[in-house]
């Protein structure tokens, strides 16, 4: 993320209701970093699979 977790809270905290924002914050840096570890996961099965594809070519 561009700012720092820490700023962010205590900006939230700043604003009035700053209980909501901080829960809001709290999903979105959640969605962010569960779709970073789905897309790292993805990469990881396609390179598991060329190296796969190219053992069998040398095989054959």
């Amino acid at each position: 993320m561009l700012t720092p977790r820490s700023s962010m809270k205590s900006f939230s905290l700043i604003t009035n209701g700053g209980n909501v924002n901080l829960s809001l914050i709290v999903c979105v840096e959640s969605l962010i970093s569960r779709t970073k570890k789905s897309r790292s996961l993805k990469s990881r099965k396609r390179m598991q699979r060329k190296r796969l594809e190219r053992l069998k070519r040398r095989k054959n």
